[in-house]
């Protein structure tokens, strides 16, 4: 399955931040300086590690004004020490969070695609990454629109660089997010990449057809043979089964699994002897005898 699969990605809608100021509770973020967590609290995201990260921060630096504000489903509270909870948000809210935020934190080890780096992106944010997350941190990696820590120490100096950095370094570190998004994550470009692995899955195979000749009741040869053929005609040269003794369709090569090279041979056919299974994803191709 793997071998005839295309990964063709998602898309995200773009945030639309807020036309006028709009207000989180008491908290109004277009007047506050805050790194921002945007979706579910609990271990599997690492949470805890984003929190003991910015106290650890907060403990070093105890005139910043920088908050960390958390807006997600959650169980209990967690504010205190610069820490602001405000729970599950609305979505006109949750956009004027990620409008104002200096920073979006996405610490979780354990993504395959993160939608709110994605959302951050689309309003010219930067984000903060796990570096065990291979996933968030390639993405971050390649667009420069961010950075990326591993070790604790690692989150508290990122912490700082947003705290010290200027609005203007901030703001050239999300445009670079927001131009990879641009490029990659709209609805026309997963569309495209969905239509070329289609044509291309379409496409008539590359190679010569190799054709594959197993005993009748070999259970194991046929399984084999199957497992090898799927490979082969992966890989862009059609391959197919047949039962010794039976006809065999036209093809630019054959291969035997049982041995019985001699009745191809009376029939004026060539064909390569397998004596030993050989692992299909170290084949480099079959050729007639």
């Amino acid at each position: 399955v793997l071998a005839k699969s295309r990964v063709t990605g998602e898309a995200v809608e773009p945030i639309v931040p807020p036309a006028a100021p709009l207000a989180v509770g008491a908290f109004v973020p277009q007047r506050s300086r805050y790194v921002l967590y945007l979706g579910r609290q609990d271990r599997s995201k690492n949470v805890d590690f984003l929190i003991d990260a910015f106290r650890a921060f907060r403990a070093r630096r105890a005139s910043t004004s920088l908050q960390l504000v958390l807006a997600g489903p959650r169980g209990a509270a967690r504010s205190g020490d610069g820490v602001l909870d405000l729970g599950a948000v609305d979505e006109p809210r949750k956009a004027a969070l990620l409008a104002y935020a200096r920073a979006l934190a996405q610490p979780s080890l354990h993504e395959s695609f993160s939608r709110t780096m994605y959302e951050a992106w689309s309003v010219r944010r930067p984000v903060l990454v796990h570096g065990e997350c291979r996933a968030t941190a390639r993405a971050v990696e390649d667009s420069g629109g961010g950075w990326i820590g591993t070790t604790l120490e690692d989150w508290v100096r990122m912490l700082a660089l947003v705290d010290e950095s200027s609005d203007e370094d901030v703001a050239a570190a999300g445009a670079r997010g927001w131009a990879a998004a641009a490029d990659n994550g709209t609805w026309d470009d997963v569309a495209r990449r969905t239509v070329a692995a289609i044509r291309a899955r379409r496409a008539p195979p590359a190679g010569p057809r190799i054709e594959n000749i197993v005993p009748l009741g070999d259970a194991a040869a046929g399984r084999y043979a199957q497992a090898l053929a799927d490979a082969l005609t992966a890989a862009g040269a059609p391959s197919g089964v047949t039962i010794a003794g039976s006809a065999a369709p036209p093809a630019g090569a054959y291969v035997v699994h049982d041995g019985s090279v001699a009745r191809l041979e009376g029939a004026g056919v060539a064909g390569r002897v397998l004596p030993e299974p050989v692992d299909p994803a170290g084949w480099d191709g079959v050729r007639p005898a």
